[in-house]
């Protein structure tokens, strides 16, 4: 567990990798912490890198009472949090300002805040998702980007707004859900 922490100007430049601030398997929890300023980006084309701020693969990421926010890279997935085959539960919580760009040898990028793929389940309970914003040919889920075929993501008492959608293919200023939502 991490408990009044603060992960922040951290970089990664690689080849299939991820977490700017935080590359995380398994179970992770933070409570009153500040995830911001790091940066990401894919070093070659065709690479995928996932999670500016925090990428988690498996198991249970719980973010609670913490700050995710100003994270910005050249990724596919995830300005602020991606979430690979994993269980995410966020409260109380603010995920602001993070920004994706398209990464070297893409047309898209998909999650400015969150990116929740599948198999996954997930829920955003007492949060704002905030300014966060994806720059792509292809892009969607400014603030929130789910996709699964089997899964859910519940959205209950947050405020998700001011992500605007860009002027290229895409969907959803908010947030763009594939299946239940």
């Amino acid at each position: 567990e991490t408990f009044e922490s603060q992960v922040s100007g951290n970089s990664v430049e690689a080849f299939n990798a991820g977490g700017g601030g935080v590359e995380s398997w398994g179970v992770s929890t933070l409570t009153q912490s500040t995830i911001s300023g790091n940066s990401a980006q894919s070093s070659g084309d065709f690479s995928t890198v996932c999670g500016v701020g925090i990428n988690f693969v498996g198991g249970t990421l719980t973010l609670a009472a913490s700050t995710v926010s100003g994270n910005t890279g050249a990724i596919l997935f995830g300005g602020g949090i991606a979430v690979q085959d994993g269980i995410l539960n966020v409260s109380s919580s603010t995920l602001s300002n993070n920004t994706l760009i398209t990464a070297a040898g893409f047309a898209g990028a998909f999650g400015g805040g969150i990116d929740q793929a599948s198999p996954t389940i997930g829920t955003v309970s007492y949060s704002t998702l905030s300014g966060n914003s994806v720059t792509a040919t292809i892009q969607a889920g400014q603030s929130l980007y789910f996709f699964s075929s089997d899964d859910a993501l519940n959205v209950v008492g947050s405020v998700i707004g001011n992500s605007p959608l860009g002027d290229h293919c895409g969907g959803a200023g908010g947030v763009a859900a594939f299946q239940n939502t």
